[in-house]
């Protein structure tokens, strides 16, 4: 009898390891499948534009999104494709100078790839514009869709604005293969500055971006003619950074050339936002027939 008793206590003692080790294992997975994680809250004016990075996803999930605003309501955001370490990158912007979220009645959110001048891809982030933005502690929620990998990253919009401004381009208006002039201002020493064209008929196309100089200045020249097809090769605005210099080899002159991706007569502009301190302006001009 003693031996029996022993023995129904080593099965009672395995089955409770078993069941404690079938526990684990559950809450391990669980655990490998389910995270939840706050970034440090980064604050900024109202017109800054805040980069959050989620991390932890599997490679090239797909990450549904949405925001939490102060007021604790929350709306979609579309979402990501996490690249392949699992990361992606998003930029919320809290101005939306070309009415974009507005008219959209919600978050409006594009994929922007950013290229150097020879062409390689130097970043890749989702452009997220905030539908009525608002002082405040916001978040935005990433889930993947595979994993179930759940990050939350938030920012604080502080009271005040970022400058922007409205400036006509030189000359304001042009036929068809004019080249328009446009200087900002205003920027970080050294700062990327995002670009995009909007043409007559609202439909917005990147055009890359441009570093801005030691004073924080810029220069595009917008070409609305493309005589050797660079534009309609590429599938989009065509940018390259041009450097003149004068008869002793010294530079004058460092632009970013835009052709326009299927220019036409009309009402277009061509919007900046400065990568790191959100400032934006909105340039304007004019094609016409002749």
């Amino acid at each position: 009898m003693f031996s029996s008793q022993i023995s129904r206590r080593r099965t009672t003692l395995q089955m409770g390891l078993a069941v404690l080790l079938m526990l684990g294992m559950i809450f391990y997975s669980l655990g490998a499948f389910t995270a939840h994680a706050a970034s440090n809250a980064s604050t900024g004016l109202e017109g800054s534009v805040f980069t959050l990075k989620g991390s932890g996803f599997t490679p090239f999930e797909k990450v549904d999104l949405w925001t939490t605003d102060p007021s604790g309501a929350a709306l979609s955001a579309s979402y990501v494709l996490a690249d392949q370490t699992g990361s992606f990158l998003i930029k919320a912007q809290t101005s939306d100078p070309d009415g974009l979220a507005q008219a959209l009645g919600g978050n409006y959110t594009r994929l922007f790839t950013d290229f150097d001048v020879n062409g390689v891809v130097v970043d890749t982030y989702l452009q997220l514009i905030l539908f009525k933005p608002s002082v405040g502690t916001w978040s935005v929620t990433g889930h993947g869709e595979l994993s179930s990998v759940q990050q939350v990253m938030n920012f604080q919009v502080l009271g005040g604005e970022k400058s922007s401004s409205t400036i006509i381009a030189t000359p304001a208006t042009g036929a068809l293969g004019t080249i328009f002039t446009m200087k900002g201002s205003g920027y970080g020493a050294g700062e990327r500055v995002s670009l995009w064209t909007t043409d007559p008929k609202n439909a917005a196309l990147d055009a890359s971006y441009i570093t801005a100089d030691d004073n924080g200045n810029i220069q595009v020249r917008v070409q609305t003619t493309d005589p050797e097809g660079l534009a309609q090769t590429f599938g989009g605005n065509y940018t390259r950074l041009i450097t003149e210099y004068d008869t002793s080899g010294n530079a004058v002159d460092t632009y970013l050339l835009v052709i326009l991706y299927k220019p036409s007569v009309g009402n277009w502009s061509l919007s900046t936002m400065g990568n790191l301190t959100g400032t934006s302006q909105i340039f304007g001009f004019a094609t016409t027939a002749d």
